[in-house]
């Protein structure tokens, strides 16, 4: 194999590159017969000048990039992929050594799939730690109105909050995923409120209220959440996805 190899980076990823991109997702995703977690990011806003992509490749054709999500100013997210047959050419680790050299201050963390043992061991052997274990669940509903009952209301983006005595204890966001599905997200019960049950009750009415014009509902939570992860499985959620994240440089504050 070659070894003539070239480096690239860029701020926007066009759509010929974004293309080559998510071919070699799936050849990934074949050849480690996995559904592999990927970021891509190609609408910008305040982060305009920092590179998105970091790729490499030979006679033109694309062996691996890292792909970066930019959370906010101090805190970014990548995947990271290689080409199967050139994965011993150790070009993993001079992309995230490329990378480092524009976002060495910044938290960085990585979503992988559990099942991806090379991958951990290319992530440990890179100062990376496991940090948690995020969770996708799901609970559906058998009492959802038929398509032909009054229209749905707007969860477009919408605030439900838990007023107890003219007295807002908590709050969580819910968006519309589709005609039949919504997700539940920043769920919060307010410091003073805390360690009361009332978590359960409030979840407990917004998943009532859901039902009534949707069959699904999902969320995600951290498993090392034990509050939170017991919450949901007494609310009859399930899980129905996994995915590990590493954070660079920091241990984890779990025992796992």
């Amino acid at each position: 194999m070659k070894s003539n190899y070239q480096f690239d980076k860029t701020v926007q990823i066009n759509s010929s590159l974004k293309q080559q991109c998510n071919v070699l997702y799936q050849e990934c995703c074949t050849a480690d017969k996995l559904k592999h977690p990927c970021c891509f990011e190609d609408e910008f806003d305040r982060f305009t000048d920092f590179p998105r992509l970091y790729s490499v490749s030979s006679e033109k054709k694309l062996l691996g990039f890292l792909s970066v999500y930019i959370i906010d100013s101090n805190h970014v997210e990548f995947c990271i992929f290689v080409h199967p047959d050139y994965r011993s050419q150790q070009l993993g680790k001079r992309l995230l050594k490329y990378f480092f050299t524009d976002y060495d201050k910044a938290d960085i963390d990585v979503c992988i799939h559990p099942e991806n043992k090379s991958g951990i061991v290319f992530l440990n052997d890179n100062n990376f730690h496991l940090s948690s274990t995020e969770l996708l669940m799901e609970l559906s509903f058998n009492s959802a109105r038929s398509k032909n009952s009054l229209p749905k209301k707007d969860f477009t983006s919408n605030t439900f909050k838990y007023i107890i005595d003219n007295e807002c204890v908590g709050s969580c966001n819910v968006s519309c995923l589709s005609d039949i599905q919504v997700c539940i997200s920043h769920v919060i019960i307010f410091n003073p409120y805390k360690n009361r049950g009332l978590g359960y009750e409030f979840m407990k009415k917004v998943c009532h209220e859901i039902s009534k014009d949707f069959k699904k509902v999902l969320l995600h939570v951290s498993r090392e959440n034990i509050p939170a992860y017991k919450l949901y499985k007494k609310l009859k959620f399930k899980e129905i996805e996994s995915t590990l994240i590493y954070t660079y440089g920091k241990k984890n504050d779990y025992n796992l």
